[in-house]
């Protein structure tokens, strides 16, 4: 199990949507046993609890769609304070089955995805 530190810059990057206290009391984490499970069904990443598990499946930590993933799992760690754990989790699992397929069409995931593209879309602008 090892705990994963964002650099400063990437602190940076994240706070252009995210409070700096919600990018700092988040934990990202990668070899336990959440990554492990959900990368066996190809995700990247998974947040639960407020916490971010990072899968094998996800780019590596320098690369741009690192951040792009982060910017995506930042947004469904603010959704887990304004909900809560249990209720968020109610929302997520109860539409699950209709979008397992699709998942960037779940409700719950829409959102995230389009924050991802924004993130894209502003790496590409600034890095060229």
């Amino acid at each position: 199990m090892s705990q994963i530190y964002l650099s400063q810059k990437d602190k940076n990057f994240l706070a252009t949507w995210y409070e700096p206290r919600i990018i700092d009391n988040t934990k990202i984490w990668k070899d336990t046993f959440w990554d492990w499970f959900f990368g066996l069904f190809g995700n990247q990443a998974v947040t639960l609890n407020k916490t971010i598990y990072i899968s094998i499946n996800a780019p590596l930590n320098n690369d741009k769609k690192y951040l792009v993933l982060l910017a995506h799992e930042f947004y469904h760690v603010v959704e887990q304070y304004k909900y809560g754990w249990w209720k968020y989790l109610f929302k997520y699992v109860k539409n699950f089955p209709r979008y397992w397929k699709q998942p960037y069409l779940h409700p719950m995931e829409k959102s995230a995805y389009e924050r991802g593209e924004e993130a894209s879309k502003l790496l590409i602008h600034h890095n060229g």
